[in-house]
């Protein structure tokens, strides 16, 4: 599976690309802004999108989801805890920004829940904190996981926002996240990716 990045809107949010080569699909991870670079992107490479993967509903990482899904017709999968902060525009931070955002999820997954869409297989772990549902995708076979806001390089995400707590925030790093392979790769809402090696070693908030 090959992953491709992309950094957009006005907090610089990751936006991730997953992709199977030979098939020529590939998920969307938390579309953050710019719905038509997105689309662009994908129509220059000739991949069809099977899915929207949200790891939480924040404004940056949610503005693009409408209007994908109106022009490829996709599924949006978010953590079963976040459904209410993905639909109003205040708990979701949309409002505080001047454009507001409801987005309402296909399908709401829980906690170890194993996915499979089109050739993609991945686990769902629930990791609450930077928000009360956010969740994060670990694709084993690949060696690797998507953290949203949960996990930064040598960071973590803030939990002073609505349904965040900060506890529980630490706690799903040690519990949920730092449990995985050490060799795993993590690839963050925000910033450069990373290893959970190197966050055990070199992480100071947890």
């Amino acid at each position: 599976m090959l992953v491709k990045s992309l950094v957009l809107g006005a907090v610089r949010t990751n936006c991730h690309i997953c992709i199977d080569e030979r098939l020529m699909k590939c998920l969307i991870i938390d579309p953050a802004d710019n719905a038509e670079h997105i689309a662009a992107l994908l129509t220059r490479e000739g991949l069809t999108p099977v899915a929207i993967l949200l790891t939480h509903g924040h404004f940056d990482h949610i503005y693009a989801v409408n209007d994908l899904c109106m022009k490829f017709r996709l599924p949006v999968i978010a953590g079963a805890d976040e459904a209410a902060l993905l639909q109003d525009p205040v708990l979701n931070e949309s409002r505080n920004f001047g454009r507001e955002v409801c987005v309402v999820p296909t399908r709401l997954v829980r906690d170890g829940e194993t996915l499979e869409i089109a050739s993609f297989r991945f686990k769902v772990i629930a990791t609450p904190g930077h928000t009360e549902g956010s969740v994060c995708y670990y694709f084993e076979d690949e060696e690797l996981v998507f953290t949203g806001d949960t996990l930064f390089f040598e960071s973590i995400g803030r939990s002073d926002l609505h349904t965040g707590n900060g506890s529980k925030l630490t706690r799903s790093v040690k519990d949920k996240l730092f449990a995985l392979p050490k060799h795993t790769l993590v690839y963050t809402g925000h910033g450069p990716k990373t290893t959970i090696e190197h966050e055990i070693r070199n992480n100071p908030y947890v």
